[in-house]
């Protein structure tokens, strides 16, 4: 767990981070993230969400899709020449720079991600609401089964990430409510408990 996730607060408003990247300020935005290896339905998600939402804003929404390594997944995206009337598009590949992937999830007033190991965690700290879906294997499973025990996220299956993510977008409460509890979750698991956690298990192991 890097320091850097845990040594503050984000602060940054949505607006004033999409500003940043090129996106525009005014636009709901979501950010859609597979994990290193592109692993996503980011076409079904896009298509879901922005039906979802047609209903509730007459503003195109933003997508950001972080594809990780996928090369073609993501010249799938550039060329895609089905994107809804009412979803913008900006893609991006692996991203090794830690403010550069900060700025991006500050961009978002939502998040979809796989919940992967290093992910899952890091998004606790993001203060966003944040979806996972399509979990690889029973420790992603397990994660997100975690985060969302404790208010901090939410799971749901792929064909109904539209309904929920439409749902967090258009409910203060809701996103209130996760960005508290990420917040409650990150003072309590501090890195230097963690570390304190680690070694007393391996004592309780060899003893």
């Amino acid at each position: 767990i890097m320091s850097e996730l845990l040594a503050e607060k984000r602060t940054m408003q949505p607006a004033v981070a999409r500003k940043t990247v090129g996106l525009d300020p005014g636009q709901p935005t979501v950010l859609l993230m597979g994990g290193s290896g592109g692993i996503l339905s980011y076409v079904d998600f896009i298509r879901d969400i922005s039906a979802a939402m047609a209903s509730h804003t007459v503003r195109p929404i933003q997508f950001i899709a972080m594809c990780g390594r996928n090369e073609k997944v993501k010249l799938e995206l550039e060329t895609w020449t089905g994107l809804p009337a009412n979803a913008r598009l900006k893609t991006y590949g692996f991203i090794s720079d830690f403010a550069a992937a900060k700025i991006l999830q500050e961009s978002a007033d939502l998040i979809v991600s796989k919940p992967g190991g290093l992910t899952t965690f890091e998004l606790l700290t993001s203060r966003r609401p944040v979806i996972f879906t399509q979990g690889i294997g029973i420790q992603e499973i397990h994660n997100a089964r975690f985060s969302e025990a404790e208010g901090a996220s939410v799971y749901v299956q792929t064909g109904l990430v539209g309904a929920k993510a439409a749902e967090l977008l258009t409910d203060n409460t809701a996103r209130a409510a996760q960005v508290y509890n990420q917040d409650r979750l990150q003072a309590e698991f501090q890195l230097q408990h963690i570390v304190e956690w680690a070694r007393s298990a391996e004592v309780r192991q060899h003893s």
